[in-house]
């Protein structure tokens, strides 16, 4: 096999997996549940190959005019999935990203005398990943301008309840009588008793309706008797941020993709350090095997010295 066909394979295998990345992020949006843990962890998977067949295409692929058509494909091809002008300029800059992280890369592998590769791939792989999630929070914003953000895709509740479970002990030493898995009957009625002493448990058993039906009136959720504590809880936290942000509700799309830019950012430090390692032990597995090579490339080093004194002549 030529070095050019092994070149046009792996500059496939990356149009392809950008292309499943870009495939699953149209599904993922543009309600982005943080419980939607097969799509969810599928798409950070095909982010974290498709890292590590650009680190491999940086370092191995020599045609600079086949590099830059695949950094366009691997560009321009999202916006089949999404059709928008805002999106068209993230992708252009993803291009030239792709563009400058290579040659960053290509003078870093130029100017490095021992063949290290993690110093070299950190000039391109880490740029990469800060563009792509750039280009996912640009395609969030353009998915949900159009489309109200439900808060409980943000704050899912299941992870709320799991919150409240953790931080059941501390909760307690506020509130006595808090436990997780308390009925909001068993609160109203605990709330009563403790307001009224003189009242029997049966006497404040009769007070739940009436003060479920003033609680769902006040706060316009609707609550049944047999609902946890906990669920109501959460309830009522939505209910209260939905109404402090509706003010807000025309800029909620930006300061939420904002904010989830920064997020992924952080998250996305190990997964990249992830990639460059997984990517320089395949390197190095492929030259063991013989089907890439370890070339010496002369070199010309340019260091400051004395001058030797001038012979008289």
């Amino acid at each position: 096999m030529t070095e050019r066909t092994k070149q046009i394979i792996l500059l496939g295998l990356l149009l392809v997996t950008s292309i499943l990345f870009w495939f699953l992020v149209s599904k993922l949006l543009p309600q982005l549940r943080w419980d939607s843990t097969i799509l969810l962890w599928s798409t950070v998977v095909v982010a974290a190959v498709l890292a590590i067949l650009w680190a491999l295409t940086v370092i191995l692929v020599e045609n600079t005019m086949l590099l830059i058509l695949a950094a366009a494909g691997m560009s321009f091809f999202s916006i089949v999935f999404f059709p928008d002008p805002i999106f068209m300029i993230a992708t252009g800059v993803l291009f030239v990203s792709c563009v400058v992280g290579y040659y960053r890369t290509y003078f870093s592998v130029q100017n490095t005398l021992d063949g290290s590769l993690a110093r070299p791939l950190r000039k391109s792989v880490p740029l990469l990943v800060t563009c792509l999630i750039a280009v996912f929070s640009t395609a969030f914003y353009i998915k949900n301008t159009s489309v109200e953000i439900q808060l409980e895709s943000i704050i899912p509740e299941k992870y709320f309840i799991k919150a409240a479970e953790y931080a059941a002990p501390t909760i307690k030493k506020i509130d006595p009588s808090f436990i997780p898995t308390m009925t909001i009957s068993d609160a109203i009625i605990f709330q009563v008793m403790k307001d009224y002493p003189t009242l029997t448990k049966e006497q404040a058993t009769l007070t739940v309706d009436e003060n479920l039906k003033k609680y769902s009136d006040q706060l316009e959720i609707q609550v049944k008797p047999t609902d946890s504590y906990v669920h109501v809880l959460y309830l009522t936290g939505m209910s209260i941020i939905r109404a402090q942000t509706d003010a807000y509700k025309g800029a909620f799309p930006k300061i939420y993709a904002v904010a989830l830019f920064f997020t992924l950012r952080i998250l996305a430090f190990p997964v990249y350090w992830l990639a460059i390692g997984i990517a320089i032990m395949l390197l190095r597995t492929l030259h063991r095997f013989g089907i890439v090579e370890l070339r010496a490339v002369p070199a010309t080093i340019l260091a400051y010295s004395f001058s030797p004194p001038k012979t008289q002549q």
